[in-house]
């Protein structure tokens, strides 16, 4: 009988223990369950406060990276937010309870959540469907087609709460927000307008010009216009059709135009036109060219490096001394006829001299506005002047800033100065008339003037400004 009893209470106890046991597995699993629900629910709804407190720890580096994302930071364009936020309205999900591991002993969990949204990457494929932002917002939310992401949620209990382990492991379920949404861009309506540069006015009068020049104004400055070309009319005649890729429109010698022999465009009607890749055209305006007698002033005194001069303009714009040759593109003028001839010339007859860039190794200097002249970000302003490797001359040169254009101390201390000869290269010779900065560069404007070796005879001035 003792045996019996025995047996009974060994049965009991038994029983009892397995009970309590599957009651805490129970607990366990209805509490990730409900925690995984939770999750689930702040994944679909973007609310990165509520997927941080789901989350045990999180490294800085993913935190910041959920509030980056799903707090917008990413979205670069007007209707990236409208796509994603139509993206993520698809977005459900359902939790597989046959994945369910859990036990409070270990305080360890984990369930497979699957993730089900609108399959937008086909939609993207679609030519029909990627014409414009609001077709495409319509294509997502009428889709039938999805696509599924598996998170396979690892839990802890912490403190009687159960925390999601991975959560760096969910970045895939949000791919949509990294995507570059593009479509075809309505160039034309990109276009608010065009703007006449260096001219007289407004409406395109140029006189005495050398070159004239067209800009494209943007309401939206990320649009491609690689494929943009201009065309150039004089006279209602084709005269110049330039490459792909222009934003603005010059019309020079660099262009094929013959300049008379004061280096100025033959007088007349200059329409621009631009074109985007197709031939569809965008915009166009007319300037008119206007050629007077060009006066040679009397030739006075040149003034010397250490006589003040009071009115710089006297310099620059030759009201007191002969003018032998101007460079309207680079702001020179030049006052002695032999410096001039030692110069060598170009395949268009224009003189091989100029502002030079020495971070992309050309005469191309064009500042942050598209404007001729250097930013801020130069380090060297330099002035190159091509000449025969036989010339062993050296020349005086002066460099003076001005942070309003206005140079009223011209001739009393310059900037910098310096004495150099031409430096014989492989297949040139050069005076490289540098000024050294240290960057970022003084923005204002920037006077040149080169003098003989003597400093009593001035040889040509130059300006050029860095915004």
């Amino acid at each position: 009988m003792k045996n019996v009893t025995k047996k009974l209470v060994s049965a009991v106890v038994a029983s009892s223990v397995a009970l309590s046991l599957a009651s805490c597995a129970d607990k366990a699993g209805e509490q990730v369950m409900e925690a995984a629900d939770e999750y689930a629910k702040a994944v679909c709804d973007a609310d990165a406060k509520a997927i941080k407190d789901l989350s045990n720890d999180l490294d800085d580096d993913t935190a910041e990276a959920i509030d980056t994302t799903l707090g917008g930071d990413l979205f670069f364009t007007d209707y990236d937010e409208d796509i994603v936020n139509a993206i993520l309205g698809t977005m459900t999900y359902e939790i597989d309870e046959e994945s369910l591991e859990a036990s409070t002993k270990d305080g360890e969990g984990e369930v497979t959540i699957v993730f089900t949204l609108v399959d937008y990457e086909a939609l993207m494929e679609d030519d029909e469907v990627m014409v414009d932002p609001e077709t495409f917002i319509d294509a997502i939310e009428s889709s039938d087609a999805t696509k599924d992401y598996e998170f396979k949620a690892d839990f802890e209990l912490v403190d009687e709460e159960w925390l999601v382990n991975n959560t760096d492991d969910l970045a895939d379920v949000y791919d949509f927000y990294f995507e570059t949404y593009e479509f075809p861009v309505d160039l034309a309506g990109a276009i608010s307008g065009t703007e006449w540069w260096w001219a007289e006015d407004d409406e395109g009068n140029y006189t005495n010009t050398s070159s004239i020049e067209l800009d494209l104004n943007f309401n939206d400055y990320t649009v491609d216009y690689s494929g943009i070309y201009y065309t150039v009319e004089y006279n209602g005649e084709l005269v110049y059709t330039s490459e792909s890729g222009e934003n603005w429109g010059i019309y020079g010698s660099d262009e094929g135009a013959v300049l008379d022999d004061n280096w100025c465009l033959p007088a007349g009607s200059y329409k621009i036109t631009f074109y985007d890749e197709n031939g569809n055209e965008l915009a166009s305006d007319t300037a008119t060219v206007t050629v007077t007698a060009v006066e040679t002033a009397a030739a006075t005194e040149v003034p010397a490096a250490s006589d003040p001069v009071s009115d710089p303009d006297d310099v620059i714009l030759s009201g007191d001394m002969d003018i032998v040759e101007t460079d309207d593109n680079d702001s020179t003028v030049y006052f002695d006829q032999t410096f001039v001839d030692n110069i060598l010339r170009k395949e268009d007859g224009s003189l091989s001299a100029g502002w030079w860039d020495y971070s992309s190794g050309s005469w191309s200097i064009v500042d942050s506005y598209g404007a001729i002249g250097y930013n801020t970000s130069v380090e060297t302003i330099a002035y190159s002047i091509e000449v025969d490797p036989s010339l062993t001359d050296t020349i005086y040169f002066e460099y003076y800033y001005s942070a309003d254009g206005m140079f009223d101390d011209i001739g009393t201390t310059a900037d910098f100065s310096n004495t150099i000869a031409p430096t014989v290269y492989s297949n040139a010779a050069y005076y490289d008339i540098d000024y050294d900065l240290a960057a970022p560069s003084p923005a204002g404007s920037y006077l040149l003037l080169i003098y003989d070796a003597s400093h009593s005879t001035m040889l040509m001035a130059a300006t050029i400004n860095v915004e």
